[in-house]
């Protein structure tokens, strides 16, 4: 799902008012988060009075938002908190302590289509349950182990668990896109949709993107799923990609560019991605049959744990060729980020693209090819 965090069109300014009770409680408090009209992210806080509140705010058109009470985790799932369409209007909402799955908001259309898409998924979800589970699990053992063995370990486990659930996101996928196809007016539509699109054929994503009504599509997620495209459509095979710059693993500044003349294979991973550690003796099998063409190989990490990272590179002993960091220069401009990894692509002698991972031909059989014609 994609949260809207800034954005900088024109809007116009619209209030809304979202009154509230909490059953079982009377005292305490209550936040509720969400982008305003001026593109900023809000998280208020009301204060419980026999057990109701009031929240108001400006925004432009309905939008996703967030109500959050006293943690209190079951089956490590946040029982007091859930999700909402906020419309700029009058809502009124109804929580029940320690369940706030049974929330029930009057006032908001928008809220009626978002309850409707939210039978699918949690329906797919719930089949899914235990699975979530085991993956909590090993997170927690992440979060505990001391060793770097240990982290590998229980990130391995997770691993294991979360390819598991690649049944599931397909299903939920579909169960998205019908959504979109029959409620192409609801704003509900690209805000779940933005996730999708790149999970899809770019064309495709646009068939469906533009079955979508003009307010939809020009609507703030709409917006942001246009812009996207901009991003997907700019690093097609045929286009030179853009030159984002980043300091490598020793602190040397890198940039797209100063690869020009050279074959340059670009690969996403993660120290925690199984595969993408499975792959890398081939990839090493590749950079020293090829280097001497010419062939450079920097890969980009999406890990958060950067220790975590470096400690990989010194393990698979891929200190000789160049190692950076996603930045947010490399997130806002390049889809990999946010898709499954291992990916990559590969730009020739003259900047642009010439092969990108999920085509028919391997990697090596693409270089050969190109190092012959050269």
């Amino acid at each position: 799902m994609h949260v809207a965090m800034t954005y900088s069109q024109n809007l116009s300014v619209n209030k809304f008012i979202l009154k509230g009770i909490v059953n079982n409680r009377d005292t305490g408090y209550i936040i509720l988060a969400y982008t305003n009209s001026f593109g900023k992210f809000i998280r208020d806080t009301a204060f419980l009075k026999n057990g109701n509140f009031q929240f108001e705010g400006e925004i432009p058109e309905p939008v996703f938002a967030t109500i959050k009470g006293y943690t209190r985790m079951i089956d490590y799932e946040n029982v007091n908190y859930t999700e909402i369409f906020l419309e700029p209007t009058v809502q009124k909402i109804e929580l029940v302590e320690n369940n706030y799955a049974l929330a029930k908001l009057d006032g908001s259309r928008t809220q009626n289509e978002y309850d409707n898409l939210k039978i699918s998924l949690n329906s797919i979800k719930a089949r899914y349950k235990n699975l979530y589970k085991q993956i909590a699990l090993a997170n927690d053992a992440y979060k505990i182990a001391i060793t770097n063995e240990d982290k590998e370990l229980a990130q391995q486990k997770a691993n294991e668990f979360i390819e598991q659930l690649k049944p599931e996101r397909e299903e939920m996928r579909q169960a998205v896109i019908s959504f979109v196809l029959t409620h192409p007016d609801s704003y509900v539509s690209p805000y779940f949709f933005y996730t999708q699109v790149k999970q899809l054929p770019v064309d495709s994503a646009k068939r469906i993107f533009q079955k979508l009504t003009t307010r939809i599509q020009k609507s703030i997620n709409g917006v942001f799923i246009a812009d996207l495209f901009k991003q997907l459509e700019q690093n097609v095979i045929g286009n030179i990609p853009y030159n984002f710059k980043a300091q490598d693993i020793r602190g040397k500044n890198v940039a797209l560019l100063d690869f020009r003349g050279k074959y340059l294979y670009i690969d996403f991973w993660a120290s925690w991605c199984i595969p993408c550690r499975e792959q890398i003796p081939n990839l090493k099998k590749i950079f020293n049959q090829y280097h001497s063409y010419g062939l450079e190989i920097l890969t980009i990490s999406i890990d958060k744990d950067i220790e975590q990272w470096k400690a990989a590179i010194v393990k698979d002993d891929i200190g000789n060729w160049y190692n950076i960091l996603a930045n947010k220069e490399i997130e806002d401009n390049y889809d990999n980020v946010n898709n499954p990894i291992p990916s990559g692509m590969l730009i020739g002698q003259d900047g642009k693209i010439v092969w990108k991972s999920g085509a028919d031909e391997t990697l090596e059989v693409a270089l050969k090819r190109l190092i012959n014609k050269s």
